[in-house]
């Protein structure tokens, strides 16, 4: 699949079937397609909010 990017094969997903499962991880509620969406557009409403935009590099620290 040449071309493609992360972000456009989540859209395309989203736009199939929004209800279908994205991400599950063990002792979590399952997210769907929509769910992951809303999440992603309030993270990047939020870097935005911050001065954050796109090119800019972020680091995501985990336990």
């Amino acid at each position: 699949m040449p071309n493609l990017c992360l972000n456009k094969l989540l859209a395309a997903q989203l736009n199939r079937n929004p209800e279908a499962i994205a991400i599950t991880a063990p002792g979590r509620t399952p997210l769907t397609y929509r769910q992951l969406n809303h999440h992603i557009n309030h993270v990047v409403a939020t870097l935005n909010t911050l001065g954050v935009g796109r090119n800019d590099r972020i680091a995501i620290v985990l336990p």
